[in-house]
């Protein structure tokens, strides 16, 4: 059983998750659970404590649209409950930043002093050993490396995106891949592109949140070790000068695999796309592939976004082509399974998708 600081009542709530048992998606030497729980007992310098149940903190800024990054935050927490260890989760939400000042929310994207102190409180009052961060954007803030490192316990962190790199988190700008800011000291391109949420102000924040970090050696310094998902996001961080021996890898996993079976629909085959409705996803190019050769069977899209409507758009009148809002994750999956290929058309770096690590263990053949 975990627990969760709740924000209002300054109080922790008992907060259990529910159990789904958890393996790797694919048929490897060394399980997932594995490397993580090596890496967690590489970093816990008593040697005594090597073997045994850990007290972790894990620590996850949700997002206003929820994706990929809380899925893979849940299933670890989950993992390492079921393996004994005891989980105390911090999260916070972006919803907070709604009516926000801007000043603040730019202050507290640099560095937010509440939750530097509920960071501080938490790991004294449960004995935390190891703290590992999936999200700080954009209300938790950086300053919890330092929290963790003044109560002298190390820190993994997740690189689920480029956001250390890149304004807009994606290296995507206007239609292309985007490398300027890589290595930077500060963000200049982004910022005169607007490149986070087309808005130089807070653009601006987001630049001055990685200089400043950097600066003050956040990243070398107060972060133990960094989790890559890929060897091609790894490359990306090393590029962009992130110290090279802290950064692992270790993918995202699925829950149960082996349970996963194809049975592809003969009666009305479909393709199936699904992702957020955003440029970088390359859903227009799909459809535009799709009036000029189409493949005699149908097309679901699943998924909502800013290009949403633009993309209903463009899909109106091509036969056998179905959108379809946010569904939860058992309907996709079933739609998954019984899809005859699972479509991935993105133009900008992925960082290793749950869809498709789906798609591979179901076994529906993937066109990427």
């Amino acid at each position: 059983m975990g627990s969760l600081f709740h924000q209002g009542t300054n109080s922790f709530l008992s907060w259990d998750l529910v159990h789904i048992p958890h393996t790797a998606p694919y048929h490897e030497e060394r399980p997932l659970l594995s490397v993580l729980l090596d890496l967690l007992c590489s970093l816990v310098v008593t040697s005594n404590r090597l073997g045994c149940p850990m007290r972790i903190l894990m620590v996850y800024n949700d997002y206003q649209q929820p994706g990929g990054e809380k899925v893979a935050f849940h299933n670890e927490c989950n993992l390492l409950r079921e393996k004994g260890h005891e989980v105390v989760v911090y999260s916070r939400s972006n919803d907070e930043v709604e009516g926000m000042n801007p000043l603040k929310m730019f202050s507290q994207m640099i560095w937010n002093r509440q939750a530097y102190t509920e960071i501080r409180e938490l790991i004294r009052q449960n004995n935390i050993e190891i703290m590992h961060v999936h999200n700080v954007h954009l209300v938790i803030s950086p300053s919890i490396f330092h929290a963790a490192s003044a109560e002298g316990i190390p820190s993994i962190f997740t690189l689920h995106n480029f956001r250390l790199l890149c304004p807009a988190a994606n290296l995507f700008r206007n239609g292309q891949l985007c490398e300027d800011c890589i290595g930077k000291v500060v963000a200049i391109n982004g910022i005169m592109h607007k490149c986070y949420r087309d808005k130089r102000s807070t653009t601006v924040g987001v630049a001055a949140m990685q200089t400043i970090h950097r600066s003050i050696g956040t990243w070398h310094k107060k972060v133990t070790r960094f989790i890559a998902l890929t060897e091609f996001t790894r490359s990306k961080y090393v590029a962009g000068n992130l110290p090279e021996h802290k950064i692992v890898i270790k993918p995202n996993f699925l829950d149960n695999p082996q349970d996963y079976a194809w049975d592809p629909d003969r009666e009305a085959p479909y393709a199936l796309c699904v992702g957020r409705l955003c440029q970088g996803k390359g859903v227009h190019v799909l459809l535009e592939a799709w009036q000029r050769n189409h493949p005699g069977i149908g097309l679901k899209i699943v998924g909502s976004g800013e290009t949403e409507d633009e993309l209903h758009k463009q899909g109106e009148g091509l036969e056998g082509v179905e959108f379809m809002s946010q569904l939860d994750h058992s309907e996709v999956f079933n739609l998954l399974r019984r899809a005859t290929l699972f479509l991935m058309p993105s133009i900008y770096y992925e960082c290793n998708p749950f869809a498709l690590i789906e798609s591979q263990a179901i076994g529906t053949p993937a066109v990427v």
